[in-house]
């Protein structure tokens, strides 16, 4: 489930890599050409779903340990 949930990550790299996507200079939003307010957004996007990976992975983590104490944690 893990990798899964990792292969998140490449949906914004996919993205961006596929350039006849956005390689346009229209529409213009405030005089910047598409093609760079678009990779703008997508590190925005990006960060999003980095975000949204750690969420679920550190989600996950916690509800994998519950119940279990290894060596060294306290009250082990």
């Amino acid at each position: 489930m893990m990798g899964l949930r990792r292969s998140l990550l490449v949906v914004p790299a996919v993205i961006v890599l596929a350039t006849p996507l956005y390689a346009r200079s229209t529409p213009r939003m405030a005089g910047v050409p598409f093609f760079v307010w678009f990779q703008f957004v997508m590190v925005v996007i990006g960060m999003a779903f980095t975000l949204l990976v750690f969420r679920l992975d550190s989600r996950a983590e916690r509800s994998d340990g519950e119940g279990r104490s290894t060596p060294g944690d306290p009250g082990a």
